[in-house]
């Protein structure tokens, strides 16, 4: 029998499951020999307490899952053995298990174009990060939580095709200008009658400026960085007929805007997120407020840049958002492929990357979410 792996620091479900064996008269021995505890490991106090016999249980599974299952699941999917991956999977074998070289199972899947197995990974992995418990994203600096507040706080440099924050990463950059295109092709189509559209985050504006070519009927942008409200308001936008301007961090702007007693809720038929240093528990959050503002049958999407090193891992966060947007009411939560030529190394030249391309792939996922009747 196999755990999910547990923190030490948690063990009461394995405190209950080692007093019932005791109870059913096993005595501590019989318990490690069931989980093949090497000798070694095996302390004597065990004996004499179910908390101590739980904790050397604990950190044997753990060693187990993190060393043997995560060889095992690695040696499955090289040989693309899709049950064994799932029975390993379901035994508790990380999803994001590495090999020996650091390369992960879910990037052997896809060297070896192994698709069964890869998609049983994407799959244990999007149930995973869904399954965890959202955290604070202010200041952390981790590879998924943000740093936003932090970055509100800088100063910004608007260069010719680029904005770069005071640590010289990139906040948005022209070569995304083709996938803001497509973006605003699926929000605002063309052949269509006036929408009423909401941008959280402007940038560049490059995504404002093509939904301004398709005359919107109403345009609201939430912009939160005080150096790009300055540069929206030099360039007019805040003039602009029919577009609305709203100051602040989405966290703040969007409860009033859903409780403003001058509409009610569900305003929009199109809605598009991107923001800057805001991880995907942030995004998370941002998704519980879109049944209240977007309208039935509306379309949402956001800026799909997460995990943008890592193939395999784009997948998995994407498979998660997926469903997570599905368990909020949308009829349908799709991915258009466009086709996309990494830009070359020297546009990230004079940016914190240093000539190390951000974005690695032939082709952007473009997330597609229409609402379902309410």
């Amino acid at each position: 029998m196999m755990f999910p792996a547990e923190p030490a620091t948690r063990s009461e479900y394995m405190v209950d499951y080692v007093q019932q064996r005791l109870a059913e008269g096993l005595s501590a021995q019989d318990v490690l020999d069931a989980f093949h505890v090497p000798l070694n490991l095996r302390r004597p106090e065990c004996e004499g307490c179910a908390e101590v016999l739980s904790n050397v249980l604990l950190h044997w599974i753990a060693h187990v899952q993190d060393t043997k299952l995560s060889a095992e699941l690695v040696a499955a999917v090289r040989l693309g053995d899709e049950m064994q991956v799932r029975v390993l999977l379901d035994a508790g074998a990380p999803w994001d298990a590495l090999d020996e070289s650091g390369h992960s199972a879910g990037a052997h899947a896809l060297r070896l174009q192994h698709q069964n197995c890869l998609e049983a990974l994407v799959n244990a992995g999007s149930v995973a990060i869904l399954a965890e418990p959202a955290v604070a994203v202010v200041g952390g600096g981790c590879l998924f939580s943000g740093e936003n507040e932090r970055y509100l706080k800088q100063k910004l440099s608007f260069e010719r095709d680029r904005l770069l924050d005071a640590d010289a990463r990139p906040v948005m950059m022209e070569w995304e200008a083709p996938l803001m295109a497509a973006h605003a092709d699926v929000l605002c189509p063309t052949n269509t009658t006036a929408k009423t559209v909401l941008n959280i985050g402007f940038g560049l504006g490059l995504i404002d400026t093509l939904l301004q070519e398709r005359h919107p009927k109403t345009h609201v942008i939430v912009e939160a960085h005080p150096d790009v409200l300055e540069h929206m308001r030099h360039a007019g936008w805040l003039q602009r007929v029919g577009v609305r301007v709203l100051a602040g961090r989405w966290q703040q702007v969007l409860p009033k805007l859903i409780n403003d007693e001058r509409g009610p809720a569900k305003l929009f038929d199109a809605i598009f997120f991107d923001t800057f240093l805001e991880g995907v528990d942030e995004l998370r959050r941002f998704h519980k407020l879109l049944p209240l503002l977007l309208k039935s049958g509306g379309v949402y999407s956001f800026f799909n840049g997460i995990a943008a090193h890592d193939n395999f891992l784009h997948r998995v966060y994407s498979e998660a958002l997926r469903r997570d947007l599905c368990a909020l009411g949308f009829d349908s939560v799709t991915y258009l492929h466009v086709p996309l030529e990494p830009p070359d190394a020297s546009m990230w030249e004079g940016t914190s990357l240093r000539g190390r391309n951000w974005w690695l792939f032939t082709e952007y996922w473009l997330p597609i979410a229409r609402m379902g009747s309410s």
